[in-house]
């Protein structure tokens, strides 16, 4: 079987966000990154995948993100380990460890990704040992295996940077793992970025909550 991991953090005012934070104010970034997450889970919902997961942070939120957050379908489970890396390493590690055959990680930041954009990914791992969706911003949005990678591929990456795609597609041609790369998409990260969100999504939750506050619209 299929399966997808979202990873997110509890969306919580101050904590999340906080680049976007400071143009329209921490209290509307944490319910943006709240609508965030919910649209990413039905984007999720409404691809071909069978397994469903979500990678929490913190740990001790994971009981409150099965309650308030996550729907039927999904399964929470602790993200572990240190940088971001090891934590999808563990990740890949735990979910392989379930059964999955093809495992995809996304992040929740990219609310209006097309869900066909998953559904390629998924489709490309039956010719491919890996795939990723390349981010605007020099990260990636989406990485996943066709069986369980090497730690290396997650090792000596300058995360949070513009390098990190290119490092990461460096480590997988230094252990021979081929790959495919997904069409360019776009984090909500900044003011510039949610404007785009909106625009992409006219009748969405995001685009109904900014259009709402004539403050935050006036702000992007």
């Amino acid at each position: 079987m299929n399966a997808v991991v979202v990873f997110m953090k509890y969306p919580e005012t101050g904590k999340v966000k906080t680049r976007l934070g400071e143009a329209v104010g921490m209290e509307k970034a944490a319910k943006l990154y709240r609508m965030c997450i919910t649209e990413t889970l039905t984007l999720v919902r409404n691809s071909g995948v069978e397994m469903r997961f979500a990678a929490v942070t913190p740990a001790e939120k994971t009981r409150a993100f099965t309650d308030e957050i996550l729907p039927a379908g999904f399964e929470a489970f602790a993200q572990a380990g240190g940088d971001l890396g090891q934590r999808m390493y563990l990740a890949f590690r735990h979910v392989f460890a379930r059964g999955a055959a093809r495992v995809v990680i996304i992040g929740s930041d990219s609310p209006s990704l097309p869900v066909s954009y998953i559904d390629e990914a998924l489709d490309a791992l039956v010719l491919h040992d890996a795939v990723f969706g390349p981010a605007s911003d020099g990260g990636y949005y989406l990485i996943g295996f066709r069986s369980m990678p090497s730690s290396e591929i997650f090792q000596g990456i300058e995360w949070s940077t513009g390098r990190v795609l290119q490092q990461t597609l460096g480590r997988a041609n230094t252990s021979g793992c081929g790959f495919h790369l997904l069409p360019e998409w776009y984090d909500v990260d900044d003011s510039a970025s949610l404007k785009r969100a909106v625009a992409d999504a006219p009748d969405g939750r995001i685009a109904g909550f900014v259009n709402s506050d004539p403050e935050l619209l006036a702000s992007l």
